[in-house]
């Protein structure tokens, strides 16, 4: 976490930069001040409703710095965005869990694969895989009071070969939230809605951190992803689940960084 000084150093320069893009907007795009308290008013509703983060993604913000902070690192999983509905403090599992009660409806799913190593391709065992989603509520756990806690969302250890398996239920599609961002989104004319998707986040202490997500191949909205997050890699197939005792299964390998020495 950035210390205060190097925030207050930043957020400086940040200023300097609004500074610009008010110039322009006034003398460029005749933007009067009546225009600009609406402006002030909109980003105080994100406020109040702690949308900062929502918006981000929906302006793609939060896509465009995944791809400047890990655009070039060779062969390691594509990123994704967190987004804002990460819980720290799920209970650790071992491979293999179901992440949902047992009579969540939907189609029952498995998500196997194995986390290794960028460079050489090895697995890496005792990983911790955080994985959340929603199901047919269209809504995360954490802001849906009717679901019990922790229901589609766990964290697994991977075993020694690096494989990792769970069981949940596939995941839909969304809109997102009602509100400011919403009514922005709708305004301008761009989709509120997110294809089908898991979020993974995966720690080990030897290497980088990995926030990435799986999304599935048939979902309507994958060409016009709310927040623009969808890329060719993490789009995964469902192939029969038999073998594993549920209707469907994917496989969705991860590989991460190393930690510089």
């Amino acid at each position: 976490m950035a210390g205060l000084d190097r925030t207050h150093e930043l957020l400086d320069v940040a200023v300097g930069r609004l500074h610009d893009l008010v110039t322009e907007l006034v003398d460029e795009h005749h933007m009067d001040e009546f225009e600009w308290h609406d402006i002030v008013s909109f980003l105080n509703q994100v406020g109040r409703l702690d949308q900062f983060e929502l918006l981000a993604d929906m302006t793609r913000t939060s896509v465009l710095l995944d791809s400047l902070w890990h655009g070039s690192d060779d062969g390691v999983t594509t990123p994704n965005p967190e987004g804002p509905f990460f819980r720290a403090d799920v209970p650790l599992e071992a491979s293999g869990t179901r992440i949902c009660r047992v009579d969540e409806p939907g189609l029952s799913l498995t998500v196997h694969g194995r986390v290794t190593d960028a460079a050489t391709g090895e697995g890496i065992g005792g990983a911790e895989v955080w994985v959340w989603q929603t199901g047919e509520s269209r809504l995360y756990e954490n802001e849906d009071p009717d679901q019990p806690e922790f229901n589609l969302r766990g964290r697994i250890r991977t075993d020694d070969d690096g494989s990792y398996q769970f069981r949940t239920i596939a995941p839909i599609s969304y809109e997102i939230p009602h509100g400011p961002v919403y009514d922005f989104m709708a305004a301008v004319g761009r989709s509120t809605w997110r294809a089908a998707h898991v979020h993974f986040r995966v720690v080990h202490p030897d290497y980088q951190r990995l926030t990435t997500a799986l999304y599935l191949a048939d979902d309507p909205y994958l060409e016009t992803d709310a927040i623009g997050a969808v890329h060719a890699p993490l789009v995964v197939a469902l192939e029969p689940g038999a073998e594993f005792g549920t209707e469907r299964a994917c496989t969705f390998d991860l590989s991460l960084q190393p930690t510089s020495p």
